[in-house]
């Protein structure tokens, strides 16, 4: 059991290595073959595609997968409708919040598809429902080491960008809180990788539509109905949780499974 264990972390994290620190090398090398002028959404869909394909390979080595299995390991056989559903109401925060601020409206399917949904299944899907969701179920680590290999990876990505200590603790510190709280969600929602999916989408998507980027207000204001929204969906998965079996995540699980 240990050995398996051991096996899968460590199967995990060289493939979670591999998609942040040389996939931008191998993307670089296959643009090479696509000529100069190439569509600017290139780069981004073959990092996706690198990511997926990565994730398939980890999965055929560990348990020789087939497609719905590779599917189910994720989370994402989960109930869609339901996480929809949740996601929606707990970002509504964001939609009403940014809409009074900025009385605009910018909808188009580029901040749908590609701001937002791409972006969104992508990045969950390998930070949550493979990253986290493998050390955690698989692997058994605790709650806390799992949510901080991410918060690591990311941190040491943006180390070249920064010279200063502070800013790059303070990009761990936030890349694990807010890493924790999609994953305490992804949990307690029965391991439903839609639920951070759609969280993800719904705060990029009221983001974009409501452009608020270009707006002066932005940041304060932002952060207070990101806030809300935060404190929504943790309200509503304790009620939840109360009427069921309760929370999953606690002490004994923090920083160490049995």
């Amino acid at each position: 059991m240990k050995n398996r264990s051991f096996l899968t972390a460590l199967i995990v994290l060289i493939t979670f290595a591999f998609t942040q620190f040389f996939s931008k090398g191998l993307i670089h090398f296959l643009l090479k073959f696509a000529g100069e002028n190439y569509p600017k959404i290139l780069p981004q869909i073959l990092l996706y595609l690198i990511w997926l394909g990565s994730i398939f390979i980890a999965f055929v080595i560990l348990y020789r997968l087939k497609i719905k299995q590779f599917i189910y390991e994720l989370g994402l056989n989960r109930n869609i409708l339901e996480a929809a559903l949740f996601t929606f109401i707990a970002t509504l925060p964001m939609m009403l919040g940014y809409f009074f601020v900025t009385k605009t409206v910018n909808f188009s399917l580029t901040t749908l598809i590609y701001l937002s949904f791409l972006p969104a299944f992508m990045e969950e899907t390998l930070f949550r429902g493979f990253v986290f969701g493998q050390l955690f179920k698989r692997a058994r680590w605790g709650f806390i080491p799992a949510v901080l290999v991410n918060a690591l990876f990311f941190a040491l990505g943006h180390m070249g960008q920064s010279r200063n200590a502070a800013t790059v603790i303070g990009i761990l510190l936030l890349t694990f809180l807010g890493g924790g709280w999609f994953a305490w969600l992804y949990i307690e929602w029965d391991e439903n990788l839609w639920v951070p999916i759609g969280l993800h989408f719904f705060m990029n998507f009221w983001w974009g539509t409501f452009k608020m980027g270009e707006n002066a207000l932005g940041g304060g204001t932002a952060n207070l109905f990101r806030v809300l929204t935060i404190i929504l969906t943790i309200a509503i998965t304790v009620l939840r949780a109360k009427r069921g079996k309760g929370l999953v995540i606690n002490r004994t699980n923090l920083w160490r499974r049995s």
